[in-house]
């Protein structure tokens, strides 16, 4: 007997500890010697030990059953001690099962047994249990007075066992938890675990270890929830501990959920269904799980599901007793009966919720209640301030409890709601919170639903601006008498600078923008840096401004990470933009404006929708004043461009020292005045069209128009319809009367280049206009006047065109009335020294070429003439680089050859400037050149016939501006 009693000890001390599955071991070996044992007490206390060892993985029905013989065998015995742990178990087992009545009635039972023999240890275990059941209940302050009663009783008892302690505390803790108390349960639970660590105590370790990760999941740290889940996860798997199991995938789903993984989240809430039907078919798992589905399934738009998932979950909660749970299933039923338009029905649920929640003091689901019923209301006419009251209270307690992802929601919604009611500010204000929120904890998803509602709302706020909605259109009520007075009389500068001050930009440009041509051009700027501008004009001008529309204005109250690239061109190096606005002008002659504005800093609040709607209804102003200053700039333009003309090809400023082009310069300086025609002979390159500007700008027609045609650029088909014009309908194409180029050039002169390549169904109606001084467009039979002096030029040999027929002979004579032959540079050598120093001075003035170099040039043929001379320079020049020495090992290989040279050279003498190192350099540079040419330009074996790394080779070709000629 005495043996027994002794393992039965040492048994309770197991269970007492939490090591159930040695328990359970020791009362396998135990229990053939009791089957004949006729002690009561004995055979009652091992019913009852199994059923505490098998209360974490065994149905809790089963456990009733065992723990209801024990108490059956012992009830009418002395043995207190061991009633009072029975009654206790019971309790704990009805409980778990979900009758809390029967469960406190057992527990208050066991604390009477307790104090009957004064001993406290199973009296704190008892407050612990007893706390428990209001804790389910939803009683949280008087679940805490029991917790606080158990931790002072522990505190006294100098023999109390340090385990006791740690369970009241971690109880304590997750009272804590539904109190909103995060930051006080956090470390009270971190501590518990390292207890549990340290000493193996398995099972109080997986239940703080649940308990630490859902705060940390509250507080939306993911990862570190997940890890400890995890952790916990291990420990249920190795000790079969079935509800602690249910309750682990009870929060799984909940992250899952919170992530967005809708999948994995049901199949842990599924896991969790199975094991609480399993266990407990009518408890808190089964209440709280079903909730947790409805929730799920609500968010994934299954609303029928969802609403047998909370229907089960307020049945359950109502037989369990759960206020919490009861109000978190109505929550969601409110919610769908907001989807079937029953509002009403809605709102009174949405109140019995808030006001459950708000009296059992739960801040977390009081506070997702609130914006659970804001959200809902959003879109209802009739409840929108009912609503807004709603997500500002949820903020509030998301703000207290520190619970970002809810109070980025929150603002979410508010963003919503005030868009619909037609506050654009407030909805950006909002929207701004959110993000900056969400950009803080990792809301990656919500950050992208706020992204496409700001883009909803600028767009709303763009389109007010624009309808007649926009008072700020008669602006001139709206301006004071100075401010009006520079409208009349400023410039674009000042009227920018009014509409700078009045919507506080701190920047602002406006640019003339031509998208077909490529070109961009500023009219005015303030506060830019020329550096910022250029970058502007540059990222314009090569296709970038996709981001700035031309058909409507753009306003980007803020910019995040993507619209920051997309407008990277306009950004500040010091501060960021915070806000913008662009507005599309027009402009004369259909040509496009933009009119920028921006704040700046990291800070920087967003323009307003009045800022918008009054930059819109000014845009129009500056849109006049940008016309004024492009007219403005046009004439000036015109103008120096005249004088530049005019002195650029002014007789004087022709280069040369060949009398035979001086004679032509003397004939023509008699004859520019007469309206005859001319004639220019010479080789492609000589600079006939240069000539041909020179006689029309010393001339009396340099008022006019130059007009220059290359006949032998336009196809034969439309040359006719450019020289005399057609009118609509006269051809398949044409759509509208087109002014030829004649009458273009009436009171001016015409340039016909390459003449001897017009065709000869061309040749008859130039005749006339020569001879008549009138054409007739195309489609018409009414001939038009026009004085037009004709200058003509030709490198062929018109006379033996006109004997075979491909020149008409009637025409020649009218063109070369006065006909000049310019010669080609190779029979003019002297003035190509004269031609070098201009076009260097021109080009870079530093540059300068070196005598063997300028040999090669003046000895060269130059079969393209002065362009082909002049084009060699500008290569020759930039091949210089830093260096800015034109010498021979630059030339080209086709110059070097025609003079009769090798491509090889020597280096210039020592002495004349350059070091050893630069005689060096200039020796390998030239054995580089001569490996590459040998070899065809192929990198590769250039450098095996150099015996070097083919890097080190093209290394070499970039230090010394090698380039394939």
């Amino acid at each position: 007997m005495m043996e027994a009693s002794e393992k039965l000890q040492q048994i309770n001390l197991l269970v007492a500890e939490g090591k159930f599955d040695a328990a359970r071991t020791e009362l396998e070996k135990l229990a053939p010697s009791l089957k004949t044992n006729p002690d009561p007490a004995i055979v009652g206390e091992y019913h009852y030990l199994v059923a505490a060892a098998g209360f974490s993985n065994k149905p809790h029905a089963e456990v009733l059953e065992i723990a209801r013989k024990a108490y059956s065998l012992v009830s009418s015995t002395a043995e207190n001690l061991l009633v009072g742990r029975i009654q206790a178990l019971l309790g704990k087992v009805y409980v778990a099962l979900g009758d809390l009545r029967s469960g406190e009635e057992f527990i208050r039972d066991a604390i009477s047994s307790f104090r009957r023999i004064e001993c406290e240890t199973e009296l704190v275990a008892c407050y612990n249990k007893l706390g428990q059941v209001y804790f389910v209940r939803g009683e949280f302050k008087q679940a805490e007075e029991f917790l606080n009663r158990a931790i002072e009783l522990l505190a006294q008892d100098t023999e109390a066992s340090p385990l006791a302690l740690v369970r009241a505390r971690g109880n304590h803790a997750r009272v804590r938890i539904l109190l909103g108390q995060w930051e006080e349960a956090e470390p009270v639970l971190q501590e518990c675990v390292e207890f549990c660590r340290t000493n193996q105590i398995s099972v109080s370790l997986v239940k703080n270890l649940l308990s630490l990760g859902y705060v940390k999941y509250l507080k939306g740290n993911y990862p570190a929830a997940r890890e400890l889940y995890q952790e916990a996860h291990s420990l249920i798997q190795a000790g079969d501990m079935y509800r602690d199991r249910s309750i682990y995938h009870e929060y799984m789903g909940d992250l899952m959920l919170a992530l967005g993984d809708y999948n994995m989240a049901r199949q842990h809430y599924g896991y969790s269904l199975e094991i609480g039907y399993r266990i407990a078919p009518k408890s808190a798992i089964i209440s709280q799980t079903e909730r947790r589905l409805a929730e799920l399934e609500f968010d994934c738009h299954n609303y029928a599901l969802a609403a047998e998932h909370a229907a089960r979950a307020e049945e359950v909660a109502q037989q369990v007793g759960e206020v919490v749970e009861i109000a978190a299933a109505r929550k969601i039923l409110a919610a769908l009966a907001v989807r079937e338009g029953k509002e009403t029905v809605a709102v009174k649920l949405f109140d019995q919720s808030i006001a459950a929640l708000e009296s059992c003091g739960c801040l977390s689901e009081r506070a997702q209640a609130l914006f659970v019923a804001g959200r809902s209301l959003v879109s209802s006419a009739a409840y929108g301030k009912l609503a807004a009251r709603h997500l500002q209270a949820a903020a509030k307690l998301a703000e207290q409890l520190h619970a970002d992802r809810l109070l980025a929601d929150c603002y979410y919604q508010m963003g919503r709601l005030v868009f619909r009611s037609g506050d654009y500010d407030y909805s950006l204000e909002c929207l701004e919170r959110c993000a900056k929120v969400a950009r803080e904890s990792g809301g990656d998803l919500l950050l992208e639903e706020c992204r496409v509602l700001r883009l909803a709302v600028e767009e709303r706020l763009i389109d007010s601006g624009l309808s007649s909605d926009n008072h700020f259109t008669l602006f001139s009520s709206f301006l004071n008498a100075s401010e009006y007075g520079h409208l009349k009389s400023g410039n674009l500068e000042k009227n920018l600078k009014i509409l700078q001050s009045r919507v506080n930009a701190d920047r602002a440009f406006v640019l003339a923008y031509d998208p077909a041509a490529g070109k961009t051009e500023l009219l005015a700027a303030l506060e830019f840096e020329q550096a910022g501008l250029e970058r502007v004009i540059s990222s314009l001008d090569n296709g970038r401004g996709g981001s700035i529309p031309l058909d409507r204005p753009l306003f980007v109250s803020t910019l995040d990470i993507e619209r920051t690239k997309m407008f990277d061109y306009v950004t500040n190096g010091s501060k960021p933009i915070a806000t913008l606005i662009t507005i599309p002008i027009e402009l004369a002659d259909d040509a496009t404006g933009i009119l920028y504005l921006d704040r700046l800093g990291q800070n920087g609040k967003p323009f307003t929708a009045t800022d918008l709607n009054f930059a819109i209804a000014f845009s129009d102003i500056i849109a006049f004043k940008s016309s004024e200053e492009q007219k403005r700039r046009l004439s000036r333009d015109n103008k120096m461009l005249k004088n530049q003309l005019q002195q650029e090809l002014a007789f004087p400023n022709i280069i040369t020292a060949n009398r035979e082009i001086l004679k032509i310069l003397e004939r023509v300086a008699q004859v520019k005045d007469s309206p005859i025609s001319i004639l220019i002979e010479g080789e492609t390159g000589t600079g006939k069209d240069h000539l041909a500007k020179a006689i029309h700008y010393n001339s009396n027609r340099k008022e006019r128009r130059f007009v220059s045609v290359n006949c032998a650029a336009i196809p034969e088909t439309l040359l006719e319809s450019e020289l005399f014009g057609h009118k609509r309908g006269a051809y398949t194409g044409a759509e509208s009367d087109k002014i030829g180029l004649f009458e273009e050039a009436d009171g001016g002169t015409f340039f016909l280049d390459e003449i001897g390549d017009m065709p000869l169904s061309v040749q008859v109606k130039l005749l006339r206009v020569i001879e008549e001084k009138e054409l007739v467009r195309l489609g018409e039979t009414v001939p038009r006047q026009v004085d037009v002096r004709v200058i003509s030029a030709t490198n062929h040999n018109l006379k033996e065109s006109m004997e075979t027929g491909k020149f008409r002979q009637d025409l020649y004579y009218r063109l070369s009335t006065f006909s000049f032959r310019i010669p080609p540079l190779r029979e003019r050598r002297e003035d190509i020294p004269l031609l070098i120093k201009h076009f260097l001075a021109r080009i870079d003035p530093e540059v300068r070429i070196e005598p063997e170099a300028f040999s090669c040039f003046c000895d060269y043929n130059w079969p393209g003439n002065v362009r082909e001379l002049e084009n060699e320079l500008r290569k020759m020049a930039l091949l210089a680089g830093d260096r800015k020495v034109i010498n021979r090992q630059l030339l080209s290989r086709r110059i070097i050859e025609s003079v009769g040279g090798s491509v090889s050279s020597s280096l210039p003498d020592p002495g004349e400037g350059f070091s050893l190192y630069d005689h060096l350099a200039g020796l390998e540079r030239e054995y580089i050149i001569k490996a590459l040419r040998g070899h065809k330009w192929v990198k590769k074996h250039a450098a095996q016939s150099l015996a070097i790394p083919e890097s080190t080779l093209r290394l070499k070709i970039k230090q010394y501006d090698i380039v394939k000629d």
